[in-house]
């Protein structure tokens, strides 16, 4: 018998846009708060690219390029750039400079989400691969009716 898990609690969809670094469509859970944030970065011998999380197989990204989470307070979904070489970028719009911590900055559904920037690898026989990861959000704030356990100490 197979058991699907429910996950509750915010939720984001990366969908890979046609101009991107291929990739998985991942589906993500966003903790409440920015102590908990999910870590988006590039794969790792010991952290790889899962379709729950936001680790991307692409040599542009940083290894702890960004965080993701979600402010019950301002009831927005909102990501920082953490001093990535090659940028956020929200709908085109670069978060910070290269080296640099951003500002948190707000995130909606249908926003363009670009880690890094484009590179294109013609070392490959002429073939061009892109070396960026770029997605369409889709974000669903599906705890709106979860309410959290009470733990027993």
């Amino acid at each position: 018998m197979s058991h699907t898990k429910q996950v509750s609690g915010p939720v984001a969809v990366l969908s890979p846009c046609s101009n991107s670094h291929p990739f998985e469509e991942r589906r993500i859970h966003v903790p409440l708060g920015e102590e908990q944030a999910t870590k988006i970065g590039r794969a790792v011998a010991r952290i790889q690219s899962a379709p729950n999380n936001a680790i991307f197989d692409c040599k542009v990204l940083s290894r702890n390029h960004a965080i993701m989470w979600y402010s019950p307070e301002e009831g927005e979904f909102l990501i920082r750039d953490t001093k990535s070489s090659n940028g956020t970028f929200i709908n085109n719009e670069r978060l910070s400079n290269t080296g640099e911590e951003s500002l948190p900055r707000a995130l909606r559904s249908g926003d363009i989400l670009q880690l890094g920037v484009e590179i294109i690898d013609n070392a490959k026989a002429g073939l061009g691969r892109r070396h960026f990861a770029s997605t369409q959000l889709t974000l669903a704030e599906t705890f709106r009716k979860w309410r959290p356990v009470a733990s027993i100490a």
